[in-house]
């Protein structure tokens, strides 16, 4: 069995479903190949749910320039199809022994061209949020939140009314490229979950855009050069959830901390206060990627006790007994979480030495909020070749 499409895009995460309704847009023929039972079951809904301002990134990194026009993007969508979110805004909180490293913070912010931002003071806080312990704090008022499943569930609409296709319980198992003129791919397939079956697709263009498997499957792309495959190292983060009532109605970050941003504090639609993530790395027998569930994503309890430590440094009211796990997630990572974060990597043709293949590797935070972004580039760039 073959079938012809423009575009096949592996994962069905929120990057890859915006990629694929870009291109359907713009009138190909799109195929979405998603190995689990439904849209984005991974990183896409295991994560903060956060609209990110563009504040951590390096000037004219991929994740700075991304983040930004995605967030408008983003705004612009949620408004448009009337999905739920929250432009409730963001406190990065420091004491005075920490003022030059939030300054420094600040600073990257305003080079990366962040609408808003400003510095506030104690006074300020303790007037406006006095349940809050800190000295200083930037205060990022075009941070949000959205339903992340909302917006998943339209860009799938979107693909489809557009007359693309989901493929969903559709495994990758390799790519070859066409015989003949060379151009395009020939796709194995396994379809149906346990009692599978394997078909071969065709299509002039892969996009891998499979998140936490994105090295895995690029290793098995025919021609791939190997050198041209960064290696993905693991990221679990957990989050605990807060019971009663929650005194913010904002978000609440505390300095970034080696592998991400801090156990920060947001807020569901629902007002529902949630704590995380914590940042652990997690080494895989990379052989097992294929197995039903390569990741662990259970918590352990016992881990309430450094979140309640490092949370109190800002919120000194919050009682331990109001801590209860709520879920965990994990993100691929181009660096260990010992280094200096990695950018986001989109790999076209020319960067990769073939013809018809681009990759996304250690699409991470702030991927949600880039995602529309991201789209818009990979359209570009096949449109234009």
């Amino acid at each position: 069995m073959s079938v012809d499409f423009d575009a096949a895009v592996i994962g069905a995460g929120v990057v890859g479903l915006a990629t694929a309704r870009a291109l359907a847009k713009v009138g190909k023929k799109v195929i979405v190949l998603e190995s689990n039972v439904s849209v984005g079951q991974e990183t896409s809904s295991r994560n903060s749910g956060v609209i990110h301002a563009g504040i951590y990134y390096d000037k004219n990194s991929l994740k700075a320039k991304t983040c930004l026009r995605g967030r408008v993007l983003l705004y612009e969508y949620l408004v448009k199809h009337k999905i739920s979110h929250k432009k409730i805004g963001k406190l990065i909180v420091a004491n005075h022994t920490n003022s030059s490293q939030l300054e420094q913070l600040f600073l990257k912010g305003i080079e990366n061209g962040v609408e808003e931002l400003k510095i506030v003071d104690k006074e300020y806080l303790g007037s406006c949020i006095p349940d809050v312990r800190a000295d200083l704090a930037i205060h990022s008022p075009v941070s949000g939140i959205v339903d992340v499943h909302g917006f998943m569930q339209s860009l799938t609409g979107e693909i489809q009314d557009h007359g693309g296709d989901i493929a969903k319980l559709s495994k990758f198992i390799s790519a070859k490229q066409s015989q003949g003129d060379g151009k395009g791919w020939e796709i194995q397939v396994s379809c149906g979950g346990l009692d599978s079956e394997r078909i071969v697709i065709s299509s002039h263009w892969i996009i891998n855009s499979a998140g936490l498997l994105a090295e895995h499957i690029a290793s098995r792309i025919e021609g791939m050069p190997e050198k041209k495959i960064p290696p993905t190292y693991f990221a679990k983060g957990d989050y605990f959830a807060v019971s009663g009532s929650c005194p913010f109605n904002t978000l609440i970050y505390p300095l970034p901390e080696k592998g991400g941003l801090g156990t920060h504090l947001t807020l569901n639609l629902g007002n529902q206060a949630l704590l995380g993530p914590d940042v652990e790395p997690i080494s895989l027998d990379k052989n097992n990627l294929d197995s039903e569930q390569p990741f662990d994503y259970s918590i352990s309890e016992t881990k309430k006790f450094q979140f309640h430590e490092n949370t109190t440094k800002w919120w000194p009211s919050l009682k331990i007994d109001q801590l209860q796990p709520a879920y965990s997630g994990i993100r691929p990572k181009l660096n260990p979480i010992t280094e200096k974060p990695a950018d986001f990597i989109i790999q076209n043709s020319v960067e990769n030495d073939i013809i018809g293949l681009i990759n996304l590797f250690g699409i991470e935070s702030p991927g949600l909020t880039a995602s529309l972004a991201i789209a818009e580039i990979i359209e570009s760039y096949i449109t234009k070749h």
